[in-house]
């Protein structure tokens, strides 16, 4: 049976809306129908946006998969995460690792269909051995993110951070934040956006904003960033890394407690300087301490 002789069935069946959720409707609209069995098993889920059974996996609906399962429907590794079937996800990469990055029914990630720790780990190993470890690694969620887009995201950061200590627009900080977040954690190398042309398109950057990631591409450094730090030393750069330590603060600790690393941070804290500074208070200079000292090791 072919995908086109097989969606109408699975749509006039009604199956899809009750597979997020309704075991009971599932098991009356299925039983018996080896027609429906055979048309969901003949489906190319790539070419519709949700088929039953990974509207089921999605939903984390273990019983229904279960019962789609005993009446014929073929396992697949969607429903394998869903169900925590290390075995079976196990094998499903064996054969063909780049399952690791497909994406099910409303381009939700394979990684979003398990809640076990081991099929996590499955993918994410799987995922580690598709990429070159000099051009990309694997977050702590599971995603591929890559060097090259890490370094213009940390660029734009910085443009951000110093443009906020400086005393400058607050909105050019909040814009570089929001491109640093879309940047780095972009799915493909960077290089690749600038090439189709479509970066703006693509991170919804602002001109300003692409002509300097495009100078960066280009340069590896940015006309933005030189002109800051002639107003703010880049050690300030230090104090943006602390937890909870934005641009705003330390604007602060710059301009008002002559601040400018953590080196300088350290001794301001010792001789007791930031005792009466507004919006510093017992917790934030613990986490500052807290942070000097791991920058040490």
């Amino acid at each position: 049976m072919t995908h086109e002789e097989a969606w109408p069935i699975v749509e006039e069946s009604g199956l899809l809306e009750p597979s997020h959720g309704e075991l009971e409707v599932v098991k009356k609209i299925l039983d018996g129908r080896k027609d429906l069995v055979e048309a969901l098993n003949s489906v190319d889920y790539t070419l519709e946006d949700e088929v039953p059974q990974h509207a089921a996996a999605h939903c984390h609906q273990k019983e229904i998969l279960e019962y789609m399962l005993s009446q014929g429907v073929e396992l697949d590794i969607f429903m394998a995460c869903a169900l925590d079937r290390l075995q079976e996800v196990e094998r499903f990469l064996e054969s063909d690792p780049e399952m690791a990055n497909v994406k099910g029914a409303h381009g939700i990630p394979l990684l979003d269909h398990t809640k076990d720790r081991e099929v996590r780990q499955a993918i994410f190993k799987a995922r580690e051995k598709l990429i070159d470890p000099e051009k990309a690694y694997i977050d702590y969620r599971g995603r591929v993110r890559w060097f090259e887009n890490d370094a213009v995201a940390e660029e734009l950061k910085a443009i951000g951070d110093l443009t906020v200590i400086s005393g400058g627009d607050d909105r050019i900080g909040t814009r570089c934040a929001r491109a640093y977040r879309d940047i780095s954690r972009h799915p493909e190398p960077f290089s690749q956006v600038i090439k189709r042309g479509n970066l703006v398109r693509t991170f919804a950057l602002s001109k300003a904003l692409a002509t300097m990631v495009e100078e960066y591409a280009e340069k590896g450094e940015t006309t933005a960033r030189r002109e800051l730090e002639v107003q703010v030393p880049a050690t300030v750069l230090e104090l943006c890394e602390i937890p909870k330590v934005g641009g705003k603060t330390a604007r602060t600790l710059f301009q008002d407690c002559g601040i400018d690393s953590l080196a300088s941070l350290e001794k301001a804290l010792d001789r007791g300087a930031l005792d009466d500074v507004k919006g510093i208070g017992k917790k934030m200079k613990e986490t500052m301490r807290s942070h000097i000292e791991a920058a040490r090791k």
